[in-house]
């Protein structure tokens, strides 16, 4: 895998690449990955009970990836190289690099509302779209922007960790006489 400059791939705590295969995969193989001289992350999923992947599509690993601060909202190519398939028999098959497009989009985190100011109606946004996935009904509330705390899910702590935030910036613009 190629990423394009200005994006990598995010490490855990225990600084492995944040490299994810789907649950069916998981369940009867294993993963490992490594950057190589020229920079490629080569990944190699493999089976030590000969396990086969079935069928032609659908999600075989999901990588999380981080953009420097300084890139701008865009395409970005990334390219698949060297793609080599074995089967239980070792039998080898070459496939064709394929070349994507990764989208950057640039956002502040909290903002839910999109209005360019984290304040108090975001963490009423949270909460309230919180409330609603936790009975099962359906919200408008972007994930991405309302994980406040990077932990996966959107809940209470969100919205209070935004609060905060909030309160931090209005007590630092206030001007005591």
């Amino acid at each position: 895998l190629y990423l394009p400059e200005g994006i990598e791939l995010c490490k855990d705590e225990y600084g492995d690449y944040l490299i994810e295969m789907s649950r069916t995969t998981a369940r009867r193989h294993s993963i490992a990955s490594r950057v190589m001289n020229d920079g490629a992350l080569r990944v190699v999923i493999s089976s030590t009970q000969n396990s086969t992947f079935t069928g032609n599509s659908g999600q075989l690993l999901s990588l999380v990836l981080l953009p420097n601060s300084t890139l701008e909202a865009g395409n970005y190519e990334v390219e698949l190289k060297n793609i080599v398939l074995t089967d239980p028999d070792a039998n080898r098959y070459a496939v064709a690099d394929v070349k994507g497009y990764i989208n950057v989009k640039t956002y502040t985190l909290g903002d839910v509302n999109n209005d360019d100011i984290i304040d108090a109606r975001d963490a009423s946004e949270i909460l309230a779209g919180y409330a609603k996935a936790s009975v099962g009904e359906e919200t408008d509330l972007d994930p991405v922007l309302a994980d406040f705390d990077y932990n996966g899910s959107v809940n209470a702590a969100d919205a209070s960790k935004v609060l905060k935030v909030y309160a931090d910036s209005s007590a630092n613009n206030n001007t005591t006489i």
